[in-house]
């Protein structure tokens, strides 16, 4: 499955508002699933890999399940579609204390738990979740000043510990969907064995890169650190491909399959 890098979106001056946060230049109202206008700080951006995530999770059964948002953000976009398609429990987390309270004020998908933690070190005593959702701060850099950008060198810091500790938080037949770039692929492929791991693609996407965002300012480093990885030019932009996937414990002790690659 596959699906284009855009959607639709309508948007709202903020100029006659009455009464707001000087921070906000507009409001976007960024979920066909929800009826939720999401207010565009200054210095917070769009999740528009998150747009495009829930797209693939809207499949997935989320009714009744117990589920855990990794990294939730400023706007705790997964937990709340979580909640709006099913899930009766959800908790989301994330490391920046100030991101936990923006998006304990956005929620209006009803009764969302919100925690700061650094991925699972706060949590370990909330019991287990049928499914655990991310999309993770994966940008390869030499500094970490960003920290819902950056992954460390080589950009699998985050998903390294998001998988290594998959198997202490999930139920027996617990997922992990991942959102993740092309160019980690392999090393995430690794991750999962070493962990008894499966996974499985489950959909796929195109996705330019912005011209002076942070992806393009690191091109040339994250093709030296990956040396057999080359950005693709799309209509004289850099393009890469954003992966989704579905990660379980092996079945019946069943290692054949350790990263379905479709």
């Amino acid at each position: 499955m596959c699906w284009p890098c855009s959607i639709n979106i309508t948007i709202r001056s903020n100029k006659n508002a009455k009464h707001v946060n000087k921070k906000i230049k507009k409001y976007v109202t960024a979920s066909p699933y929800l009826d939720m206008e999401i207010p565009i700080l200054d210095d917070i951006s769009l999740p528009k890999s998150g747009r495009l995530f829930v797209n693939f999770l809207k499949e997935l059964n989320f009714k009744n399940k117990k589920v855990l948002d990794v990294g939730t953000g400023y706007y705790g976009y997964l937990a709340q579609h979580a909640k709006k398609f099913g899930a009766n429990y959800v908790l989301a987390v994330d490391i920046n204390t100030r991101a936990i309270k923006k998006a304990r004020t956005l929620n209006k998908s009803g009764n969302i738990h919100f925690s700061v933690s650094d991925v699972y070190s706060k949590i370990l005593k909330r019991g287990k979740f049928n499914i655990v959702l991310s999309n993770p701060p994966q940008l390869p850099s030499r500094n970490n000043n960003r920290i819902h950008d950056f992954g460390g060198y080589y950009g699998l810091d985050v998903i390294k510990k998001i998988i290594d500790g998959f198997k202490f938080v999930s139920t027996k037949n617990g997922v992990l969907c991942l959102l993740v770039f092309d160019y980690l692929l392999t090393s995430i492929k690794i991750l999962c064995k070493e962990n008894a791991l499966s996974c499985d693609i489950i959909g796929h996407y195109n996705k330019n890169v912005r011209k002076g965002g942070e992806t393009e300012k690191k091109i040339k480093f994250i093709e030296k650190i990956y040396t057999k990885y080359k950005f693709k030019k799309n209509n004289g932009s850099y393009a890469h491909k954003v992966y989704i996937l579905k990660i379980k414990k092996y079945e019946n002790n069943n290692k054949s399959s350790c990263c379905n690659l479709k």
